[in-house]
């Protein structure tokens, strides 16, 4: 009995130890646990692509913490290159600008990282040519610029330079500045194309017409008629085509209102409705800006000393006035053959009238019975 009793007490005290060890992992601190290892996933360790302007991808979802019941879980996220890409607290990647950067994940002192490139944010595309105005009509040897007609579209494409062309250079040509200039006269177009994206294309119509004449037109083929018909028979061959014959010493000649059986013509007085008028053919339309009158020399008292109305028409019977009461430059002085070429408001037309019946259109009533001219000039200029 003796050597029994230390026995069992020997195993009463290991039995207590072993109730004591039991009861203390049964109440161990989740605190005390650590982390063991963090991953992030595969598909991150692998590197993510990103395009500048793109969607922001959250990775917080793709990592993974062991073990699971670890005490301290919570997630740090930081980036190499915050230029290149941010993250944010809850595990947000946003990218910036193009490169690359390194995104890491820090869980209670263990850490993972990967990869992510920014590829550059891809070039806003031209997806249309507008014109404002597509239609441009210049004279021979003018130009025009049509650059500030044209709009690239979107207002935010990366590359908004054109090229222009000319479907026939003969016509018009058209220098890469948009300058179009007028070589003959015809119709042609000009494609303005996208250097950023070539079918995009628009296109502008050009009609090149003669150029203004400058100076006295060329009279041949041109025709005069005269209110009264038959002419006076003067002893100087008077002809209506004299006005325009080129002869100096010809002469056109027409009796003046309110005279009687002069050579054969009674015109009424101005009251009575008297009136005189010469018309020219020119036998197209043309710009006239100017006329001159070729005096009888000496005979200061038959000169025109104004022109009343000067009127234009394009079928000879519909007219509108040009001018009224346009002085004859230089009448009164009798030394000046020729006048001067005497402005008029341009105007474009087949016929031009001339038409005179007050009084002021002559140096006097009293003084000759007639109105002369050798010559008469229409010119532009």
């Amino acid at each position: 009995m003796k050597n029994f009793k230390p026995v069992l007490c020997w195993m009463s005290i290991a039995l207590c130890m072993m109730l004591f060890v039991n009861c203390k992992d049964e109440n161990v601190e989740p605190t005390s646990i650590r982390v063991q290892s963090v991953t992030i996933s595969e598909s991150l360790k692998q590197g993510v692509t990103l395009q500048v302007g793109s969607d922001a991808i959250n990775i917080a979802d793709q990592v993974t913490i062991l073990p699971e019941n670890a005490a301290n879980k919570r997630i740090i996220f930081s980036s190499s290159n915050k230029k290149i890409a941010t993250v944010d607290e809850e595990g947000l990647v946003t990218v910036h600008n193009a490169g690359t950067a390194i995104i890491t994940v820090i869980v209670d002192g263990q850490t993972d990282q990967f990869t992510i490139t920014a590829d550059p944010k891809p070039p806003v595309l031209t997806n249309e040519i507008a014109i404002s105005d597509p239609e441009v009509e210049l004279q021979e040897g003018t130009t025009v610029d049509i650059a500030d007609r044209i709009t690239v579209l979107p207002v935010d494409a990366a590359n908004k330079v054109v090229t222009f062309s000319s479907a026939d250079p003969n016509i018009a040509t058209v220098n890469q500045g948009g300058v179009i200039t007028a070589v003959s006269q015809g119709t042609t177009t000009i494609t303005i194309s996208s250097v950023q994206v070539p079918e995009i294309t628009n296109t502008i119509n050009v009609t090149v017409t003669e150029a203004d004449h400058i100076g006295d037109y060329d009279r041949a083929g041109w025709v005069v008629s005269a209110s009264q018909d038959p002419l006076p028979n003067t002893p100087e061959d008077n002809k209506v085509g004299n006005a325009i014959d080129g002869d100096i010493n010809s002469r056109f000649i027409l009796v003046r209102p309110s005279k009687t059986n002069q050579f054969g013509v009674t015109v009424p007085s101005k009251e009575n409705g008297g009136s005189i008028s010469f018309t020219i053919d020119m036998q197209k339309q043309q710009k006239v800006s100017y006329f001159r009158l070729r005096h009888v020399p000496g005979l200061n008292q038959l000169r025109y000393y104004m022109i009343e109305t000067i009127s234009g028409s394009n079928d000879g019977e519909n007219w509108t006035v040009i001018a009224s009461d346009v002085e004859v430059t230089d009448a009164p002085d009798g030394s000046i053959v020729e006048s001067p070429n005497i402005a008029i408001p341009s105007s474009n037309y087949r016929y031009i009238r001339f038409w005179c019946q007050k009084d002021e259109c002559w140096k006097s009533m009293s003084q000759g019975a007639t109105a002369q001219l050798t010559e008469i000039y229409l010119g532009n200029q």
